[in-house]
């Protein structure tokens, strides 16, 4: 599932032999991983939670 935000917040990189999952937010690599599925399961995790507090902070506001 192609998520244009998360796409443009999350960033995977090769990096030493393994996939490096950085947020464009922070100075530090959120997390490095051996293979690129597990990079892009942790990238779907990262923007499911980002939608998550989204919603919530919507629902407080309203």
């Amino acid at each position: 599932m192609s998520d244009p935000i998360a796409d443009s917040r999350y960033v995977i990189r090769a990096a030493e032999g393994r996939f490096v999952l950085w947020d464009n937010t922070r100075i530090e690599p959120l997390s490095s991983h051996r293979s690129l599925a597990a990079a892009e399961r942790t990238k779907d995790i990262h923007a499911r939670i980002d939608r998550l507090v989204s919603a919530g902070r919507k629902r407080r506001e309203s």
